[in-house]
């Protein structure tokens, strides 16, 4: 609408104020344009063109010509060339005729701006109708002062970034970057060139792909997690036979790898598998650099010390004299020399020495138990419905938290806990080392405490072995059991009992109703009859069954009941024997 006013307040000027006698290019331009007759137009606009093509006037008139809307020969980008040439034209002309002259015929710089207007609106219509990168870097590149510019260049990003997450290559998106670094999608740009270029370059998934990217790339997002990846996967690559001598070579050649403290706890645990005594000795004195010597002294010192006893303690303190840590060993060899008894006050329990009466731990505890291998089981708090059992020192430190709701003594190294409703029969069972750790994990249904190195559990109503490392060492398929001791442990298979030896292998086959563990060399075992008597290692009988019933050997005696006639009725009478069955007072 604007353009027809404009083009009207033109024809009118012309009619009035030119005359054909005085017409020149410039007017028969016009008046060929308003009339539609665009070829006779062109002949004037270029005839204008050749004698001057600085006259401002032919060139706002080229710009009309291509603007016109049903000229067939309409383009946006020339009339937006010629009008920007006129109006740079216009300014340079200083010849107050000629301006006064193309006045008359519409030609001023107010109308100019409202033609430059509507051109680069046109423009921007042309190129949101198309919406591709090259069409809005055409409008860009050709209207950069049009007032959508800005929105242009959105657009233009946006259908950039669309293409290059149709392609989805790192190339894509890393031209992308290159070519629009101040687009609003630069980081996500960013991001996904990143993780692409990151894929492509590892897809190898070796050390060698981590190890170039880190190089190569130092300043991606994923730089980091490239490094880790390289340095584990070189140092799996490095000690992938799993032998000591792997790992005692990448510690020496590798000192400054993130991997370097694994191989020199492989190196320990490999050198003290067994966790002997003597394993630990030559740790020490082998690796004096690793960094789990004083990790080894400790274990050595439990090891030895297991009871914690004077008489071990001081062979300790002889054997090894460069034990680092003296203040330790003085003050457990402090605690050995007392007799530490429970003691209660006010319904709360602590630890005295019966030697002297000198209070070790004060009363503050609600429960508490004797001292084992030098720890003692306590309730730290009050009890409601049920305990929760840690462990303390005698100096009266939390050595391992209250967290179980039940704790045994240390046994072996060992201490027997369970966590959950134990009243209801709903809690595990499992086994702890001084550390606290569990080393048996907490998931069976019963247990007992350990006996020469295995420790009897129960799961799914049957009955096995574990050991220290808390591996099945003997088969959970027997349906009752007890400890080991003398090197046997009595199982039941069935109704019958037998006895099998500390590898699992039975050397006593099922044949007894009933059975007791074996001491100093003898078993009570029961026959058909229903008569006691004893069995030795090779499960014939050494004393004939007998007695109405039989306890275990201790120090070469054991106490049996007997039926003997009193006063002319019979009686059961405790009796003791020797381990040749005679009877001893």
């Amino acid at each position: 609408m604007r353009t027809f006013f404009l083009l009207f307040s033109i024809s009118t000027i012309f009619s009035v104020a030119i005359s054909p006698a005085v017409a020149g290019n410039s007017d028969n331009a016009l008046k060929h344009i308003l009339s539609g007759n665009f070829d006779k137009a062109r002949t004037y606009l270029e005839k204008g063109l050749n004698k001057d093509s600085t006259d401002y006037a032919i060139h706002y008139l080229w710009s009309q010509f291509y603007h016109t809307g049903d000229n067939p020969a309409k383009n946006v980008d020339s009339a937006y060339f010629h009008l920007k040439t006129a109006m740079a034209a216009l300014d340079s002309t200083i010849k107050p005729k000629v301006v006064q002259k193309n006045a008359y015929l519409g030609i001023r710089p107010y109308n100019m701006h409202q033609m430059m207007h509507q051109i680069t609106a046109q423009a921007y219509k042309i190129a949101d109708s198309v919406n591709t990168v090259e069409g809005w870097e055409h409008f860009i590149t050709l209207y950069p002062h049009s007032p959508n510019f800005e929105e242009a260049v959105a657009k233009r990003n946006n259908e950039a970034f669309k293409a290059a997450k149709e392609s989805f290559t790192y190339e894509s998106f890393k031209q992308f970057l290159e070519q629009y670094p101040n687009a609003d999608q630069l980081p996500e740009a960013l991001k996904l060139y990143e993780s692409l270029l990151y894929q492509e370059l590892t897809k190898s998934g070796t050390w060698q792909a981590y190890q170039d990217f880190t190089i190569k790339h130092p300043e991606s997002s994923y730089y980091n997690e490239a490094k880790e990846k390289y340095e584990r996967l070189f140092y799996e690559e490095m000690t992938s036979g799993g032998s000591l001598q792997d790992y005692m070579d990448f510690t020496a050649k590798y000192p400054n790898s993130p991997y370097a403290a694994d191989a020199e706890d492989k190196v320990y645990e490999i050198e003290t598998r067994n966790k002997s005594i003597l394993e630990y000795t030559n740790f020490v004195s082998r690796y004096p650099r690793n960094r789990n010597v004083g990790r080894a002294w400790e274990d050595l010192y439990d090891a030895y010390n297991l009871s914690r006893t004077k008489e071990q303690l001081e062979r300790f303190k002889h054997l090894f004299p460069n034990y680092p840590n003296q203040n330790q060993l003085e003050e457990d060899l402090r605690f050995a020399n007392m007799e530490i008894r429970i003691d209660e006050v006010g319904g709360l329990f602590g630890y005295v020495d019966s030697l002297t009466g000198q209070v070790i731990v004060p009363a503050v505890y609600p429960d508490a138990y004797p001292f084992s291998e030098g720890l003692a089981v306590v309730a730290l708090e009050v009890c409601d419905d049920s305990c929760r059992y840690g462990y303390i020192d005698p100096k009266g430190s939390i050595i391992i938290p209250a967290r179980y709701s039940e704790a045994g003594p240390f046994t072996e190294g060992m201490a027997l806990v369970a966590l959950g409703n134990c009243e209801e029969g709903k809690c595990k069972w499992g086994f702890i080392n001084r550390n606290g750790k569990a080393v048996i994990p907490i998931e069976y249904d019963d247990a007992v405490a350990f006996s020469q190195g295995l420790a009897m559990v129960r799961r799914g109503g049957k009955y096995g072995f574990v050991n220290k490392r808390g591996r099945i060492a003997v088969p959970i398929n027997y349906d009752d059991g007890y400890s080991y001791s003398d090197g046997l442990a009595a199982v039941r298979l069935g109704d019958l009992w037998g006895y099998i030896d500390l590898k699992g292998k039975m050397v006593i086959a099922p044949q007894f109703n009933q059975v007791r563990s074996f001491h100093d060399g003898l078993a009570a075992a029961i026959n058909e009859e229903g008569k006691w008597g004893y069995i030795g290692l090779s499960g014939h009988w050494l004393i004939e069954p007998q007695f109405d019933a039989a306890d275990a050997f201790n120090e070469g005696t054991a106490k049996v009941l007997v039926k003997q006639k009193k006063s002319g009725k019979w009686q059961s009478v405790e009796r003791m024997i020797d381990m040749s069955g005679k009877y001893v007072d």
